[in-house]
């Protein structure tokens, strides 16, 4: 039964992906830590499966350690430079290496530097609405949650308005390594974006380096405990994650919820 449950899991059809949530809770109701139908993976079912996986020892985040994830790069011909620069992206470390890289971003992600964000995030979403107040219509998508994370990650950074729009094709680009389904056409222009971004993000390192601003790049760069410091693949890496985990995940609340506020709007 459960078998049955994770193969409607991995199902591409149109009806699992518009109401996935009874199959979430067939799953749920096992409770267990379960092989993928391929058996190549793990799936953990519930919050106490989830715990386990998080904080017992023998599991790994380190993509390197999947032989699922190694037979599907070597099915899109990636070179084994993208695989080792995977290796330095934060979700994909084990501690020490994790707690290192955690620990000297954190020094530089403050809530502080968060905070300071508010004001500019409410005139930006203020500047993204103004049209619609003059036509009366609005796409969520297109006109409010595309744009609204992806400038203010820029800003953010310090990258030059004349750049974001760059930024943004880049991203959405790059994005789609974080669905669950690729083609190789698409990883093939993922991973151009990628050299596009280190094109970019490379120069603006040394530069920031040279003369620091009031940007997270430069507090990155800057970022130092007990002598060690993030090292150029480490910024890349860092910024990237951002840009497409930050873009991709802000959009994605944006529109679900403002669904769920239409279809509940009591």
């Amino acid at each position: 039964m459960t078998t049955m449950i994770v193969n409607d899991l991995f199902n591409p059809s149109a009806t699992l992906r518009s109401d996935p949530y009874p199959v979430y809770h067939r799953l749920r109701a096992t409770g267990a830590v379960q092989p993928t139908p391929e058996g190549d993976g793990w799936l953990a079912t519930s919050h106490a499966a989830v715990q386990a996986v998080l904080r017992e020892p023998g599991w790994s985040s380190d993509h390197r350690q999947a032989t699922a994830h190694k037979r599907w790069l070597e099915s899109q011909g990636a070179p084994e430079a993208a695989d080792e620069l995977l290796s330095k992206v934060l979700l994909f470390m084990d501690p020490p290496d994790h707690s290192r890289v955690r620990g000297l971003i954190s020094k530089a992600f403050t809530p502080r530097t968060v905070e300071r964000l508010r004001p500019r995030i409410h005139a930006l979403v203020d500047e993204l609405l103004a049209p619609a107040r003059e036509t009366g219509a609005l796409d969520v998508i297109t006109d409010l949650a595309y744009p609204l994370p992806v400038t203010v990650i820029c800003e953010l950074l310090g990258v030059p308005a004349g750049d974001r729009e760059f930024f943004r094709e880049q991203t959405r680009k790059l994005a789609v390594i974080l669905a669950w389904e690729i083609t190789a056409e698409q990883f093939t222009e993922a991973a151009g974006a990628a050299v596009a971004f280190a094109a970019y993000l490379l120069p603006l390192f040394v530069d920031r380096k040279r003369d620091p601003r009031d940007d997270l790049i430069s507090a990155l760069v800057a970022a130092e405990e007990a002598g060690d410091q993030l090292e150029a693949d480490e910024l890349l890496t860092t910024v990237v994650l951002l840009l497409t985990a930050g873009h991709e995940t802000t959009m994605n609340l944006i529109g679900n919820g403002m669904l769920a506020l239409l279809r509940n709007r009591d």
